[in-house]
């Protein structure tokens, strides 16, 4: 099959897979503890979105036609090629407002839904108006108007002070990627619709993700994304910020068999 996304996989789908959406403007390895551990009896399958690591920006026709449904079809159309109909879909930032556009199109195919650090109201006027300031940057300077700011916007207070190599590595993974694809991306997720009508009706194992050092996302917008949803767990990690999945890779790694484990059992 073509136009699909790049994916990373390790683990077997004895009990199911785990499908990971990456954050903006990372890539696949923001997941690499997951990939490295996978959980016993899933497959993970880590998604490069288009432009993003190591798949091309064409599959979603360039720059100018990411859209979050679109993306949402890509994710799908890859699942599938995979032979999954139906997994786990779990998403940091960016990778949940994909994880919202995939349950709202193909709803039939999400068993669990593990979204981090994430929202589900679409951007105030101020977030939109700050995408578009960056889309300016990118175009005048390149990649490295986000490379050099952005790391100190994802990571924690904690991180930043603590652990120079996971800023540094941030600020290498940004640096890679593809500039059209920061500018596509930032413009799809300041258009995004607003999911909040999707949240009365998940009735899947879900568990929201937060870091208590999160600048970007709140622990009360965070309390009422899980308050929204019946059933939901809500984790709030101490001395985090907005990537979870790197600055306390053990933690998260024992969030998600947990759900997993609600997933999976009968």
């Amino acid at each position: 099959m073509t136009n699909l996304l790049s994916t990373f996989t390790s683990g077997e789908p004895v009990r199911g897979d785990l499908i990971l959406i990456h954050a903006f403007p990372l890539d696949h390895r923001l997941w690499q503890h997951l990939l490295d551990n996978p959980p016993d009896g899933f497959r993970v399958i880590a998604m490069d979105l288009p432009g993003f690591g190591s798949s091309p920006i064409d599959v979603i026709g360039g720059r100018d036609g990411y859209d979050m449904g679109a993306v949402a079809e890509l994710i799908a159309s890859t699942a599938r090629s995979h032979g999954i109909e139906r997994a786990v879909f779990g998403g940091c930032s960016m990778g949940g407002y994909a994880c919202f556009a995939v349950l709202s199109a193909f709803p039939e195919m999400v068993s669990g839904l593990l979204l981090s650090d994430t929202r589900a109201s679409a951007d105030s006027d101020a977030a939109r108006e700050g995408r578009m300031a960056v889309i300016e940057a990118v175009e005048r300077l390149g990649i490295s108007a986000v490379a050099s700011s952005m790391p100190s916007r994802l990571l924690g207070e904690t991180t930043l002070s603590t652990n120079p190599e996971l800023v540094e590595k941030i600020r290498s993974i940004i640096t890679d990627q593809n500039p059209d694809a920061v500018i596509g991306a930032l413009a799809a997720m300041a258009r995004r619709r607003d999911s909040s009508d999707l949240l009365g009706g998940i009735d899947v194992p879900t568990t929201v993700v937060v870091g208590s050092e999160d600048a970007l996302v709140t622990t009360d917008e965070a309390e009422t994304l899980a308050s929204a949803i019946s059933g939901c767990e809500l984790e709030v990690l101490d001395a985090v910020g907005h990537l979870p999945a790197l600055e306390a890779p053990g933690e998260f790694a024992v969030i998600v068999k947990q759900l997993l484990e609600r997933v999976s059992s009968p």
